[in-house]
C-alpha cells in the first residue's frame, strides 16, 4: 500500500492530525470564525460531524498533547500530530506522521514526534 500526500496539498483542518491538534489552540472565536455552523463538511464515512465533536477532542488532546486522525481525511490511512511553540509557548505550526490505518501504531511514533517538534522549537527559538 503506497499513500502520498504531495507538497502543497491542503488538507481540512477538521480531517488531519495537524489541523486538530491546532484548532485545539485555538480561542473558541478562531474556531467558530473557521466553522460559523454547527455541521462539518464531511470527507469521509470517519469524519467528525459536527463542530460539538470536534471541540468535544480538545481536552484531550491538550491532555496528550497530541492529536489523532483515524481515517478522517483518507479511507485507510491514520495518524498523529504535535505541535511546534513559538518563544512564548504559542503553537504555529505541527508535525504529523501518518501510515496505512491496518499498521500505523500512533505510540511508536509519539515520542519521536514530540522529540522532534521540541527541537524544531528550540530552533526558531535560537536555542541551538
Amino acid at each position: 500500500m503506497r499513500a502520498e500526500i504531495g507538497i502543497g496539498t491542503r488538507m481540512p483542518m477538521i480531517s488531519c492530525a495537524s489541523g486538530k491538534f491546532l484548532q485545539a489552540h485555538m480561542t473558541e472565536e478562531q474556531v467558530d470564525s473557521l466553522f460559523p455552523g454547527e455541521a462539518l463538511p464531511p470527507v469521509t464515512a470517519r469524519s467528525l460531524g459536527t463542530k460539538s465533536e470536534l471541540k468535544a477532542l480538545f481536552p484531550e488532546i491538550h491532555g496528550l498533547g497530541y492529536a489523532l486522525n483515524e481515517e478522517e481525511y483518507a479511507e485507510g490511512i491514520s495518524g498523529v500530530a504535535t505541535g511546534v511553540a513559538d518563544k512564548n509557548g504559542t503553537f504555529i505550526a505541527a508535525l504529523s506522521v501518518a501510515g496505512p490505518a491496518s499498521r500505523f501504531r500512533d505510540e511508536m511514533w509519539i515520542g519521536q514526534l514530540m522529540e522532534a517538534a521540541a527541537k524544531v522549537a528550540e530552533l526558531l527559538a535560537g536555542r541551538l
